[in-house]
């Protein structure tokens, strides 16, 4: 871990580096300026299966909001809460999560959710979506929200 260029501490990970029970493979998305994410790392667990551990930036909630640290407190309870719920969602089309916590130096919160090998919808519109691959993206979005409605009680 090391200092930001803001000089805040902050988990700057690199391949093989150690990261609670994780080794780091690699950076999957680099710091996305206009998101709520700082980063996201590709990541192999003590059972050698392959995760994406993502941070929280703290920094982009203080600047979206205008009562600061206040906004940021209430994110914080929003992202644990969110993400307890997101550890009892099972569904083929929702990626699981796995853990998410605060890391211990930098207080930025982090969660560990399964790697998809699959072709996101981003990279599949980007790369020319035909009619059949846009119906198979649609009935597995609809698949998934269907299962959030019925068995998870979600309403939105």
């Amino acid at each position: 871990m090391g200092l930001s260029e803001k000089g805040d501490v902050m988990p700057q990970l690199k391949p093989e580096d150690r990261y609670l029970n994780y080794r780091i493979i690699r950076v999957v998305d680099p710091k996305d300026e206009t998101s709520g994410w700082t980063a996201s790392y590709l990541a192999e667990d003590s059972a050698c299966s392959n995760v994406v551990i993502t941070f929280l930036n703290k920094e982009k909630i203080l600047e979206r909001f205008s009562d600061g640290p206040e906004a940021y407190r209430r994110k914080i309870e929003q992202f644990k809460k969110e993400a307890e719920f997101l550890k009892g969602v099972t569904h083929s089309h929702i990626a699981m999560t796995y853990e998410s916590s605060c890391d211990n130096q930098s207080q930025e919160p982090f969660i560990v959710k399964e790697y998809l090998t699959s072709v996101s919808l981003y990279d599949a519109v980007r790369g020319g979506l035909n009619p059949m691959g846009a119906a198979w993206f649609l009935q597995g979005l609809l698949e998934a929200l269907h299962y959030l409605h019925t068995q998870k009680k979600v309403l939105h």
